[in-house]
């Protein structure tokens, strides 16, 4: 499916940590409660997204900017979204590692591939945690199976969309004096130019970078050269002032072409609707508004930028 720029995916892939963050003492009940709220989420990705899916007659009003919604699920409670999303014309990615690993691993192992073909999305998306200051064998390992992760996408009828986290060390956290704003500030953007380097390096071929805000459209623009694929900003549940100021940022650079980002848009009506009672549409109303809200900000900016 063609793919309009800006993409707008809404995140929704969280697994292990929606199971403790969410169900607050149903655990058990995680396969019967996760695939409806999932659904949920869904329903407001579709609900904003009506007559903007680019490509359908008469999507755009005349001199409005085009763009692509999309979905970023998971398999295990989200796989049930992806065929009705892309019957609705919405970009679909599925995650493909496992879910709270700190250090990569597929989901499915040797039938990660037959996993991605049955699904077929969009994207098959990695999320990667790496800092080159980090543990030398570590990131080695990690390089390596990229690499392969990589080769065994490119096989699939879908692309590879990494995630990458660069968690600070506690050397470089130290050295900002713990202070986590400044280690965004002044030691990710370098940091996250040179792990993508190492990805390369060993192989590993992105058509579609997620990647955390940055500061300044300089930072934002000197990754992304880096990258040398279009990258799309991730929220990291950030504040909202945060999250839209990353989405500012991003909207402004080169090479930078839209977002994913989740808990933030979906959280809090989740949350009611699943313990305190939120009827279903007015839920499915708060996250479409959320949502839109979101791409409200990342085209305002980009219109300022081109002025």
């Amino acid at each position: 499916m063609p793919i309009e720029s800006p993409l707008f995916l809404l995140a929704f892939d969280h697994r292990s940590g929606l199971v403790r963050g969410m169900l607050r003492g149903q655990e058990t009940r995680a396969g019967e409660l996760l695939p409806d709220a999932k659904q949920v989420i869904y329903e407001g990705v579709r609900s904003a997204g009506a007559g903007r899916i680019a490509g359908s007659a008469g999507a755009e009003p005349a001199g409005e900017r085009s763009w692509q919604p999309g979905v970023l699920v998971d398999e295990q409670y989200g796989g049930s979204v992806v065929g009705p999303a892309k019957a609705a014309g919405l970009a679909t990615a599925v995650a493909i590692e496992a879910s709270g690993q700190d250090e990569f691993e597929l989901e499915y192992g040797d039938d990660a591939a037959a996993h991605i073909e049955a699904l077929a999305p969009t994207y098959a998306k990695v999320l990667v945690r790496y800092n080159p200051g980090g543990d030398a064998s570590a990131n080695a390992r990690q390089c390596e199976r990229l690499a392969e992760v990589s080769r065994m996408v490119a096989a699939t009828s879908s692309e590879l969309l990494f995630e990458l986290l660069v968690p600070p060390t506690t050397a470089q956290l130290d050295s900002v004096h713990g202070d986590r704003d400044r280690y965004d500030a002044e030691l990710r953007p370098q940091l996250t130019i040179d792990t993508i380097a190492a990805f390369q390096a060993a192989g590993v071929e992105a058509p579609l970078w997620k990647l955390e805000g940055f500061e300044t459209v300089e930072q934002a623009e000197a990754v992304a050269r880096q990258g040398g694929a279009p990258c799309i900003v991730l929220g990291r549940n950030a504040p909202q002032e945060r999250v839209e100021h990353w989405l500012s940022v991003a909207a402004a650079a080169e090479g930078w072409e839209g977002f994913a980002i989740g808990r933030s848009i979906w959280w809090g009506a989740i949350s009611g609707y699943l313990h305190d009672g939120l009827p279903r549409d007015v839920a499915v109303e708060q996250i479409a508004a959320q949502y839109a809200q979101a791409i409200d900000v990342y085209l305002a900016a980009e219109q300022r930028a081109a002025v």
